[in-house]
């Protein structure tokens, strides 16, 4: 097992993912839905949790009831990554409702986390991909639709098809993850993003 000891706690630099045609094919791959939303860091530290947005931007005000609610999570101190949404009627994620619902109705933001980097004041970055999302789940465990922290669920193989449902239910697009990826800051090809093709998009 591989971990280390975070040197402080705050944000850290997220990892990207590719943007590709066509989904990668072949059960080395997870595939996650392509939340519309606020890329987030939640910094869970008992009274102490703050919310980062993607470039390092300190939103704790903005998400204080998500934050709240992470308090009854275990694990801390504990850094996840994740996509801050809000559903419009449809049930798919709204990204231009984000911003006006973070004044008007705050309760209405949902949490998506996809990746752990730090769980007990351990780095946990090195390990596999597939190993930080149990202990990820293991550590959101079971809530129903209405608390605002959740996991994000992928499926093994089949990316043509994942994308293609996805297209048809109108979402985002789709995010494919190596099984083994290690955390690594910025770009990679280890994480692929297929999105769907919009009317006059090239």
């Amino acid at each position: 097992m591989l971990q280390t000891m975070v040197p402080h706690l705050g944000f850290v630099p997220t990892m990207q993912p590719t943007l590709v045609h066509d989904a990668p094919e072949g059960d080395q791959w997870l595939h996650e839905i392509k939340y519309d939303g606020y890329r987030t860091e939640l910094l869970l530290d008992g009274n102490n949790g703050r919310a980062y947005t993607r470039n390092g931007h300190d939103w704790s005000d903005k998400y204080r009831l998500i934050l709240e609610a992470a308090q009854s999570l275990r694990g801390s101190p504990a850094l996840l990554d994740g996509e801050v949404i809000v559903q419009g009627e449809a049930g798919l994620s709204d990204f231009h409702a984000v911003r006006r619902t973070i004044t008007s109705h705050p309760e209405r933001l949902v949490f998506y986390a996809f990746d752990l980097m730090m769980l007990e004041s351990q780095d946990i970055r090195r390990e596999p991909l597939t190993d930080r999302r149990a202990r990820l789940r293991d550590m959101i465990g079971e809530h129903d639709a209405a608390f605002p922290i959740q996991f994000s669920d992928h499926i093994v193989g089949h990316g043509a098809e994942f994308f293609h449902k996805a297209e048809q239910l109108g979402l985002e697009g789709i995010v494919s993850k190596l099984a083994d990826s290690r955390y690594r800051a910025g770009y990679s090809t280890s994480w692929l993003r297929s999105r769907r093709l919009r009317l006059g998009s090239s």
